[in-house]
């Protein structure tokens, strides 16, 4: 078999590297090595990766990925994990480190546990495991919100057709409670005596009263609105490798139970409460 010749370039390379190990073993400074274990170490440690977060956020999870890549996750960053769980890499029960900070003790809190407890209590990542229940809980919450604000709306309809002066006492309070946070608590507490002074009522009872109601009537109607929405998506949305599927018979009590609630709430409202209400109001 015929050797290939050496190409002049080829020939002076070998020799430049030769004359510099030849150099090395004399002096001993040959390169260190790159391992592993000196890569891993060059990476922030979780203490000190989590005292950075610290700075700029109010929670964070801490993970390390199956590449042993050490990640810090906020929570609009939570979604970056949808394709690793799309794909298997990770699963529910991958470990993490979560940490939250309490506004009212200035203080952290840290716990260990697994992913499950994040997707519990997130929408985009908990959709890719139950989307029928996530999109449900999702209606439950914005239909109180709803109801809530169609109460308030209701009720001062109400207040104005029976020509009652406590409407102004209910928009007035409605307008503390919603800037609240930008008030403060000694000027709601304040403005909530001053208006019950004037009108002999208590204005927390009348918020607290719409504030049920409304939550009562929009809870199982947003329920059920959103159990249709998460039914009709489910084979639309990514799913997570290792999700099982929501079973048929869970489906069907889901919608069935919040529809039959909300049609029985209703009625109960319409034909019994609301004409107890108007003769109470136009009797005051």
């Amino acid at each position: 078999m015929q050797v290939p010749l050496l190409t002049p370039d080829l020939q002076y390379r070998l020799r430049e590297n030769a004359v510099e190990d030849v150099i090395a073993a004399e002096t001993g400074q040959f390169l260190p090595e790159v391992t592993s274990d000196a890569l891993t170490a060059e990476q922030p440690t979780a203490a000190l990766l989590a005292e950075q977060m610290k700075q700029n956020a109010e929670w964070f999870m801490l993970t390390t990925l199956p590449d042993g890549t050490l990640q810090a996750y906020t929570q609009p960053e939570l979604a970056q994990l949808k394709p690793m769980l799309q794909s298997g890499e990770i699963t529910a029960a991958h470990p993490v480190h979560l940490f939250a900070y309490n506004e009212a003790t200035k203080e952290w809190s840290d716990e260990t546990g697994t992913l499950q407890a994040v997707i519990n209590n997130h929408f985009e990542l908990g959709v890719m495991f139950s989307p029928v229940w996530e999109y449900a809980v999702a209606g439950l919450k914005w239909g109180a919100i709803t109801g809530i604000g169609l109460k308030l709306l209701d009720s001062l309809i109400l207040l104005i057709e029976a020509q009652n002066p406590m409407f102004i006492s209910l928009v007035f309070l409605a307008a503390i409670f919603v800037f609240q946070r930008h008030l403060g608590s000694t000027i709601v507490s304040a403005a909530s005596f001053g208006v019950g002074y004037a009108f002999g009522i208590s204005p927390f009872a009348m918020l607290f009263g719409v504030v049920v109601a409304g939550t009562i009537l929009g809870i199982l109607p947003g329920m059920f609105i959103g159990a249709i929405t998460g039914l009709l998506r489910r084979n639309s949305i990514p799913r997570a490798f290792n999700a099982a599927p929501e079973s048929n018979a869970f489906v069907f009590t889901l919608l069935l139970g919040s529809l039959a609630g909300a049609i029985l709430i209703l009625y109960l409202y319409i034909a019994v409460f609301m004409p107890w209400l108007v003769t109470v109001l136009n009797a005051a």
